[in-house]
């Protein structure tokens, strides 16, 4: 019988290698003629393979939810990330193909690495940690469209990358009512140099030991003052006896 956790590898390998072949397969649009003066920069290009590659990866993160998701929301959340991002990737893949921008075919490693290791989990599990992963892609989604149209010198592309951001932030908002939802952000924060009690306990001690120490000092100083004082009272009490210890001085 084959584990769980690995049938699931399998399947959404297999998964991203049927998106990317009916992606490649579908009808391509005649490219539009390029107008006077129009031309793309790194900038553009760029965001149009790291966009492409997002919107797969969103795809496929997004069946998985329907498939492994437990909370019935985060499902219905992962069927908008497959219909949002198709949308946005055929956008994209027109502008590709009209500026001759070369667009690789599956999801960078690192987004692959992260999908396998969602599907690692399991129930409650499985939607907390999807639901940060998304939150933390569509942050860093938006960061690059914004850069997109920041830098960018083709206006389409730019239009493209600005319509892109205004998805991400519904996406966000979203996500942010699933975490509301999941009690995801409301675990009490860890406390520096310690867990628990051990770090009650280490601060409880830092604050005793100066006062135990200035206690000790005192009772020593005070002993010593005691000491002190009742040499000069002997001495005192030698000189007026004349060493004979009798009050008063010399003999009768």
């Amino acid at each position: 019988m084959v584990p769980r956790s690995r049938a699931r590898r399998r399947l959404a390998a297999a998964g991203l290698l049927a998106l990317a072949g009916s992606l490649a397969a579908a009808p391509a649009a005649a490219a539009p003629a390029l107008a006077a003066g129009t031309s793309t920069s790194a900038a553009d290009e760029n965001w149009l393979m790291s966009a492409h590659q997002s919107n797969l990866a969103e795809v496929a993160s997004g069946r998985d939810a329907q498939r492994y998701a437990q909370d019935g929301d985060v499902r219905n959340m992962g069927e908008d990330l497959v219909d949002d991002h198709r949308k946005l990737d055929e956008t994209v893949s027109d502008l590709a193909r009209k500026y001759d921008v070369f667009l690789p075919p599956l999801p960078t490693e690192a987004q692959r690495r992260a999908i396998t290791e969602l599907q690692n989990r399991e129930g409650d599990a499985y939607d907390v940690a999807w639901v940060r992963h998304e939150v933390a892609t569509h942050r860093a989604m938006k960061s690059a469209a914004e850069k997109a149209v920041a830098d960018g010198e083709a206006s389409d592309v730019v239009a493209a990358a600005r319509d892109a951001i205004v998805v991400y932030d519904r996406h966000l908002d979203d996500l942010a009512d699933l975490a509301r939802d999941l009690g995801i952000g409301q675990q009490p924060e860890e406390v520096t140099g310690g867990t628990g009690g051990q770090a009650a306990a280490a601060a409880a001690a830092a604050t005793t030991r100066p006062a135990t120490l200035l206690t000790a000092l005192g009772v020593l100083l005070i002993g010593a003052g005691a000491v002190t004082s009742a040499r000069r009272r002997r001495a005192m009490t030698g000189a007026m006896t004349g060493g004979t210890g009798v009050p008063g001085g010399g003999g009768a």
